[in-house]
C-alpha cells in the first residue's frame, strides 16, 4: 500500500513541477517577444476602459473592458504613468492568459489519459502557434476567452460522466468565455457532447443560457437598455455594422452555414482520408 501511495505521489509531484514549467516558460517566452507595436483592436478596447471608466463594450466582446479594469485595479497603482507603461502593463495580462493556457491544454491531455510528456508537447505545440505568440505578446481581446474557454472544457476532461456540478462549471466559464471573446459561442455543442448524456448536456445548455442573458443583459443594461427593444438594440450591434446583415456584433447568418459546410467537408475529408474513427 506505502509503495503505491508513493508512486501516486510522485506521479502528482511530477505533473505539479510540469505544470508550473510550462506557465513560467510560456509567462518568460511572452515576456521576452512581447511587442512594440501595439495591436489596433486591443487598443480600441483597452483605451475606453483605462482612460474612459467603460465596463463593457457593445455586443461583441462584451466584457473584455472589464478584465482591463479588473486587472488595472489589482496593478494600476504600481505603473507610472504614461501611455506606453499603462499598455505594456496591459499586454502582461495576456502573457498571464496566454500562459495558463499552454497549461490548461497539457492538464486536459493529462486528465484525459495522455502521458506527462504528451501534455507537454501538446502545450509546447500550441505555445509555437503564430495565433498564440501574436495574441499573447500583444493586448488582444482572444487571449481571455481562450483562457476561459480551456477552464470549461478542462472541466469535462477525462471524466467518464461528468457530475451537475463540472457540468454547471463548465457551462458557466463557456459563457464567460464567450462573453469575453464571442466566436467562442461555437465550441458549445463540442462540449454539450463532453457531458456524456442527454441529462447533463440539458443541464450544460440550461446553465450556459442562464448564465449568458446575466453577463450580456448586464453589459446591455450598463450601455443604456432599458427595457427589451433596448436589449434587442444591443444585440444588432455597433452603428457601423447594421444594416449588413450582421446580428450580435459580428454574425452573419450565412457565414455560419458556411462554417458548419466546411467544419462537415474537414471532418468527412479526414475519414476518407485516413480512417477516422469519428469522436469517442
Amino acid at each position: 500500500m506505502s509503495g503505491v501511495t508513493t508512486t501516486d505521489g510522485s506521479a502528482a509531484t511530477g505533473s505539479r513541477r510540469a505544470s508550473w514549467a510550462l506557465f513560467l516558460g510560456a509567462f518568460s517566452v511572452f515576456w521576452i517577444l512581447r511587442s512594440n507595436f501595439y495591436d489596433g483592436d486591443g487598443l480600441r478596447y483597452a483605451a475606453p476602459a483605462l482612460w474612459n471608466g467603460h465596463w463593457f463594450n457593445g455586443a461583441n466582446h462584451a466584457l473584455t473592458p472589464a478584465w482591463v479594469r479588473i486587472w488595472w485595479a489589482l496593478v494600476g497603482w504600481m505603473v507610472p504613468d504614461g501611455f506606453d507603461t499603462a499598455v505594456r502593463t496591459v499586454q502582461v495580462f495576456n502573457h498571464l492568459c496566454g500562459a495558463s493556457s499552454v497549461l490548461l491544454v497539457a492538464r486536459i491531455v493529462w486528465k484525459s489519459g495522455g502521458s506527462r510528456m504528451a501534455g507537454v508537447a501538446a502545450g509546447a505545440v500550441l505555445l509555437s502557434t503564430w495565433g498564440m505568440l501574436y495574441h499573447s505578446t500583444h493586448f488582444a481581446e482572444p487571449m481571455v476567452g481562450l483562457a476561459w474557454f480551456l477552464v470549461a472544457w478542462d472541466q469535462l476532461a477525462g471524466r467518464e460522466k461528468p457530475c451537475w456540478r463540472s457540468s454547471m462549471a463548465s457551462a458557466a466559464a463557456y459563457a464567460v468565455a464567450t462573453a469575453s471573446y464571442q466566436p467562442f459561442v461555437v465550441a458549445a455543442p463540442g462540449l454539450m457532447l463532453a457531458t456524456r448524456s442527454v441529462r447533463m448536456a440539458s443541464l450544460w445548455g440550461a446553465t450556459a443560457a442562464a448564465t449568458g442573458f446575466v453577463l450580456f443583459g448586464g453589459a446591455a443594461v450598463a450601455e443604456g437598455a432599458r427595457d427589451l427593444g433596448g436589449l434587442l438594440e444591443y444585440a444588432r450591434g455597433p452603428l457601423n455594422v447594421r444594416g449588413k446583415g450582421v446580428y450580435w456584433g459580428v454574425f452573419k447568418p450565412e457565414r455560419l452555414l458556411q462554417a458548419l459546410l466546411g467544419a462537415t467537408h474537414m471532418v468527412l475529408a479526414m475519414y476518407r482520408q485516413y480512417g477516422w474513427a469519428g469522436f469517442r
